[in-house]
């Protein structure tokens, strides 16, 4: 059986890609494959988002997944008005800088949450992990 080794630096370099770009988490209803769709409000175009808060560093921990992989678990966020209504199943990292507008990682909720427009909006429980998922043949 062939033995997978990763050096903890590794697993880290791309979920701090993450910490240090990311501006902001959005609740999407469906998976965004794009900027444009994680930003986008659910109901113009082809935006997803339901709610949004800024992010910052700090508001990520970064630690062992405890199966041999890494992880990072976001503090929990809250938007004062949700800007769409709709079941969220997905969050999304953007990173806003200007010219730069990227989809850093969009993660799947563990169950769907309901959000309400104009209602507050806790974005909590959110876990990204980063591991060797299968071997190759």
């Amino acid at each position: 059986m062939a033995t997978y080794f990763w050096h903890q630096d590794v697993y880290d370099g791309s979920l701090n890609e993450i910490k240090n770009n990311a501006d902001r988490v959005t609740l999407c209803e469906g998976a965004p494959t794009t900027y444009a769709q994680a930003t986008g409000v659910k109901g113009g175009d082809s935006g997803k988002m339901l709610a949004q808060a800024d992010v910052v560093p700090g508001d990520f921990t970064l630690a062992s997944d405890g199966a041999g992989g890494r992880k990072f678990t976001l503090a929990d966020m809250t938007d004062d008005e949700a800007d769409a209504s709709g079941d969220a199943d997905h969050v999304a990292f953007v990173d806003d800088a200007e010219g730069v507008e990227r989809l850093l990682c969009v993660v799947p909720l563990s169950a769907q949450q309901a959000v309400t427009l104009g209602n507050p909006c806790i974005i909590k429980n959110v876990i990204c992990y980063n591991r060797i998922l299968s071997t190759v043949a």
